[in-house]
């Protein structure tokens, strides 16, 4: 376990929602298989998680959330991967989401959340729906890819670009959230990983959403601040945060595939191959240390990144273009050498790595397709921190 820095003061229901993932690994493990059959969190893992507190992790407590810390959901959700990196991915977008309800308007928070703090949102940033002005409020319509969790939503957020502002004009982009009655599921997600995601696309025409159930995520002084104290709440940078949360399951990824790779070096007795067992052969034996050493590193850095983003938040200092540039790289960094870790694992595994139901496979498919989310790609993250450094304006959307 990495150290945290917790703000919490009551370190026992730390512990406790940290042992409660853990023992949710052996479960997530037997689950998997199925988990990307079903293409969708399936609802006994639902169940685990909200019985659990998990999605509440960061949820404003004037909502019937926790409150705890950022870290500890990071912390979390890499063991939830360690399981089910799928499941895992659900569990740390959908409890992200929780917490970006605690910027929205009070209005729109006191309908979100209900009497017991439930709420499911999924949510798409890009702006690939158009937005009207209408009488106290919006007119909808549009078409979203990847909403992760839809399944299992109370509402859906979704992002168009705002229409009050004049051609010419740097867009606004504004998010709305749409009850999930109100939003129609295009079953969409056939994919190489991360099948248990359910990241399938909505859409939606003409439909009414109220101007309170509308907020810009890039204001600095989000209206959810007067009933949400905590510096999380206010208006810090959030791509480092995203960055970060989209990483942690893949941490928790490769060492699912650390795990099979050292049992099947156990179970497996190579033809061809002057040993008796596969642990007695040294490039076996390398690959496994390397994989390894990647582990611990990315492990490291991660939380070092993690710990010291949250550290500006709680001070609430200043968090600079160079903070955030530094921090998305150095989760897209963490992602790479995942990458490169259960690459050099499932080339030495063997051709029964590859069959379905290989946790390796598994998580070789996972840590690849999380490549293809525009947040983590390396080289743009690299770029922008690179420009910088050197003084140069860095290349949006994400900064």
């Amino acid at each position: 376990d990495m150290p945290l820095q917790p703000t919490s003061s009551d370190p026992a229901r730390r512990d406790s929602l940290i042992q409660a993932a853990k023992d949710m690994v052996p479960m997530l493990r037997q689950r998997a298989a199925q988990t990307d059959t079903e293409r969708r969190l399936l609802p006994e893992t639902e169940k685990a998680f909200t019985d659990a507190g998990f999605f509440r992790l960061i949820q404003p407590k004037s909502g019937g959330g926790l409150e705890l810390d950022i870290p500890l959901l990071l912390q979390i959700g890499t063991i939830i991967g360690s399981g089910c990196p799928s499941s895992a991915w659900v569990l740390c977008l959908l409890a992200v989401h929780n917490w970006a309800m605690g910027l929205w308007p009070v209005e729109a928070q006191r309908e979100i959340f209900d009497s017991h703090g439930y709420a499911r949102i999924p949510m798409v940033l890009t702006p690939q729906g158009t937005a009207e002005t209408a009488p106290g409020g919006y007119r909808l319509s549009g078409h979203w890819t990847y909403a992760s969790g839809i399944d299992i939503a109370t509402h859906a957020a979704v992002a168009a670009l705002d229409p009050e502002v004049p051609a010419g004009e740097p867009p606004n982009v504004l998010t709305f959230v749409v009850p999930a009655d109100r939003i129609e599921v295009v079953d969409d997600w056939f994919v190489l990983g991360l099948r248990g995601t359910g990241s399938i696309a909505v859409r939606c025409k003409n439909v009414f959403v109220p101007a309170h159930m509308t907020h810009a995520m890039s204001r600095v002084d989000p209206p959810g601040a007067a009933v949400n104290p905590h510096p999380m709440y206010a208006g810090f940078p959030r791509v480092p945060f995203f960055t970060l949360t989209g990483t942690a399951p893949f941490i928790g990824a490769l060492q699912l595939a650390l795990d099979a790779f050292y049992e099947r070096l156990h179970s497996r007795n190579p033809m061809y191959l002057p040993t008796d067992s596969q642990t007695q052969r040294v490039p076996s034996q390398i690959r496994l240390a390397r994989a390894q050493a990647l582990y611990d590193a990315a492990s490291a850095l991660f939380f070092e990144a993690a710990n010291a983003y949250w550290n500006l938040i709680i001070k609430r200092a200043e968090i600079t273009l160079e903070h955030c540039t530094k921090y998305r790289l150095q989760a897209a960094q963490v992602l790479h050498m995942c990458t490169e870790a259960v690459d050099l694992l499932i080339s030495d595994a063997g051709t029964g790595a590859y069959f379905d139901h290989s946790p390796i496979q598994r998580a070789f498919r996972d840590i690849h397709m999380a490549h293809s989310h525009v947040a983590m790609n390396l080289d743009n993250a690299s770029e922008n921190h690179a420009r910088v450094m050197l003084g140069m304006p860095p290349h949006p959307p994400l900064v």
